[in-house]
Formats: C-alpha cells, sequence, structure tokens
C-alpha cells in the first residue's frame, strides 16, 4: 500500500477541518443581531425573486424545477429535466439566485444558531457543531445543484443513479 495517497487524505481532511473551525469562530465571533436581520432580509428577498419567475418557467415547461420537487421517478425526472428548452432564460435566472441563496439562508441560519446558542449557553466547546450544521446544509444545496447542471449537460445520456442522489 502506498503512503502517499493516505498523506493526501489526511492533508485534506486537515485543511477542512481547519477552514470549518476558522469559519465557525469567525461567526461566533462576529455575530450580531443586524448580521442576522442583513441575512434575513437578503434571503427572503431571493425567496420573492424565485416566487416571481418560478411560475413562469412553470407555464412554459409545463413544470417546476426538478430541485423543487421532493418525489420523482427517473422518468420524471428527465421529462423536467428536458423541458428546461422550453424556457431557458427562466432557468438561467433561477440557476442564478440559486447560486447565492444556499449561502444566504445558511449563514442565516448559522448566525441564528449563534445568537440563541449564546443566550442559552455559555459553554464554548459546542458551538462549533451548531453552527456547522446549516453550512453543511447550503453545501448539499450546492452539490445538487451541480449534479442537476451536470445531468442537463450530459443529455441526452442518461445516469438514473445520479437522480437518487
Amino acid at each position: 500500500m502506498h503512503i502517499y495517497p493516505l498523506l493526501i487524505k489526511e492533508k485534506l481532511s486537515n485543511k477542512i477541518l481547519f477552514m470549518g473551525k476558522n469559519l465557525t469562530d469567525y461567526i461566533y465571533k462576529h455575530t450580531k443581531l443586524k448580521s442576522f436581520l442583513l441575512f434575513l432580509i437578503l434571503t427572503i428577498l431571493a425567496e420573492i425573486a424565485f416566487s416571481l419567475i418560478m411560475p413562469n418557467f412553470t407555464e412554459k415547461s409545463g413544470y417546476s424545477i426538478l430541485d423543487m420537487s421532493t418525489v420523482y421517478s427517473v422518468d420524471d425526472a428527465y421529462l423536467k429535466l428536458n423541458a428546461i428548452n422550453k424556457a431557458p432564460n427562466e432557468y438561467l435566472v433561477i440557476r442564478l439566485i440559486d447560486t447565492i441563496f444556499p449561502i444566504l439562508y445558511g449563514l442565516m441560519l448559522s448566525i441564528l444558531s449563534c445568537i440563541v446558542y449564546k443566550r442559552k449557553y455559555k459553554d464554548l466547546n459546542n458551538y462549533r457543531w451548531v453552527l456547522l450544521v446549516p453550512i453543511l446544509g447550503a453545501i448539499s444545496d450546492y452539490i445538487e445543484n451541480i449534479i442537476i447542471i451536470s445531468l442537463k449537460l450530459l443529455l441526452p445520456k442518461q445516469f438514473p443513479i445520479a437522480i437518487y442522489v
């Protein structure tokens, strides 16, 4: 067994832990009610933008976007992906909004969690995990977006296993 891949894996995992620690420490030290309100307003504005563009996309394409569906089959997913061609401009706007939306709600929820944590607990040992959960949710949303965009770009080839990820 080669040691080099193990060293790379260890360095990478240490870097990710270090980045998570720095991010949560920064949020913890700089959290104020004003920053929560700012991210809350920005998140609400992004939601309003979604609600304004989504009906146009649904009307033109005949389907909602794949991100907004909770249960679907492989056939349904590919119908929705193919329907993007009927409303490409609206879909582009949705993608642009969805590029900033996860970071907005991730930071908003992390700041809210921090505010609640600071008021409820004085113990500084576990705050990183509390603040990291919304950030991990935002990262998951970005991964979902990357998978959906990849599936769209790879059409007409189909990868049914990726639909279930």
